[in-house]
């Protein structure tokens, strides 16, 4: 995610920053005790949830999530990437 948010954030935000977002990122898709794992090791859920957090990582204007992406999520959990507005 920190990697996404490096390379798709416009160069004027400060690496401080974005090292910041990211770690709002990991908390609101509950990842924290998943941060220094390597993708191959997680499970489908938390992969689905990381795929989202590399996309919330680049700060889009608009964010969709259609029903493939998160059809392995659990219910509880994705509400909070579906309530996380931009600001």
């Amino acid at each position: 995610m920190r990697f996404s948010a490096y390379l798709r954030q416009p160069a004027h935000v400060s690496q401080a920053e974005k090292d910041d977002y990211v770690e709002e990122m990991i908390e609101l898709l509950e990842l924290q005790d998943l941060s220094e794992a390597l993708v191959f090791s997680l499970n489908l859920e938390a992969r689905k949830r990381l795929t989202i957090g590399v996309e919330l990582a680049s700060k889009p204007e608009l964010l969709l999530f259609l029903d493939e992406p998160t059809s392995g999520l659990d219910a509880q959990r994705y509400c909070g990437p579906a309530l996380f507005r931009h600001s």
